[in-house]
């Protein structure tokens, strides 16, 4: 991975290189050194309209080959006013935004895996920055994937009419579905990469840490991933592992206090407001996305899992 935070430049490369997914084929890009990459490629179906604050659904099959050789767009979010790596906003942006990238070592037969779950405060981030790259470890052997997942408001609202539409009486933690959504594509698709799905390993930084540790402790993950990298000190320096995350109820109080401020009598009075608009004046509201303890996505303390 690089140092810059640009997005890169498409490079010049043969276009042609397919592979067969579940869904249908895609067109990747041969880059010098041997390198395949295959850029946004769909792994849920669009999270806009009635799928907003909706766990992802499984992505369409199609007919013929569509060409991955393009990152898909970053999720919504607002520019970062700390100056860190983040600070640069993206610049195309959706909604419209569940894709994951893949870039397959030369002669790939079998490699090992790996999953990068970008930081940012879960406000933030963008896998098509030039810092996560995937050349470089591919060059090493691994395939690499890089994911999209919905973040802020989007992807971490808990509201109690949210959690009377769900089967499981669960709201909030949508990013952290994206997240086993993308993993379970890799499970299903990644050998047709030349990957190995019995050796995958998650690793993130900052959030990405955080969101690899969530992953640990929700039985909805167990056997999506084999090991995991946390780049950041979560176990033993995060005051987030530290405190009690929100439990549903409260987690839902914060939904409707936020509801309340943007002036939405309701969910669908949220569903309604376009996305960029949301997410600024959640922001602006103050609204700090983080997991919550459902009873589902994750049963109990994140600390107590590691605990037993």
């Amino acid at each position: 991975m690089s140092s810059c935070t640009e997005r890169p430049v498409v490079p010049v490369g043969n276009v042609g290189v397919t592979v067969a997914t579940q869904s249908g084929r895609l067109a990747g890009l041969e880059l010098p050194g041997g390198v395949t990459v295959f850029r946004g490629i769909r792994y849920a179906q669009p999270p806009v309209g009635s799928l907003r604050w909706k766990p992802p659904a499984a992505v369409l099959a199609y007919d013929g080959v569509r060409a991955a050789v393009d990152f898909g767009p970053a999720c919504p979010q607002v520019r970062s006013a700390s100056g860190s790596i983040y600070a640069q906003e993206p610049p195309r942006m959706s909604e419209d935004c569940l894709f994951l990238n893949v870039w397959r070592p030369p002669a790939a037969d079998r490699s090992s895996v790996m999953v990068w779950l970008h930081g940012g405060a879960l406000r933030g981030g963008d896998p098509a920055s030039a810092l996560y790259d995937g050349s470089g470890l591919a060059r090493k052997g691994v395939v690499l994937v890089t994911v999209n997942y919905r973040l802020g408001v989007l992807g971490y609202l808990a509201h109690p009419q949210l959690s009377a539409e769900s089967p499981h009486a669960s709201s909030g933690n949508y990013g952290l579905l994206d997240q086993m959504a993308a993993l379970r594509w890799v499970r299903d698709n990644i050998a047709a990469f030349g990957g190995d799905p019995g050796n995958v390993t998650v690793f993130g930084e900052s959030a990405g840490a955080l969101s690899a540790i969530e992953l640990m402790a929700s039985p909805l993950a167990r056997g999506l991933f084999h090991k995991a990298i946390l780049q950041s000190g979560y176990l033993v320096s995060n005051p987030q592992l530290k405190r009690p995350c929100f439990g549903q109820p409260s987690a839902e109080s914060v939904g409707e206090r936020l509801a309340q401020a943007l002036g939405a009598a309701d969910i669908a009075a949220l569903r309604g407001m376009p996305a960029e608009s949301l997410v600024e004046k959640a922001v602006a509201a103050g609204f700090d996305p983080q997991a919550t303890i459902d009873g589902w996505v994750l049963p109990r303390q994140i600390v107590e899992c590691f605990d037993r």
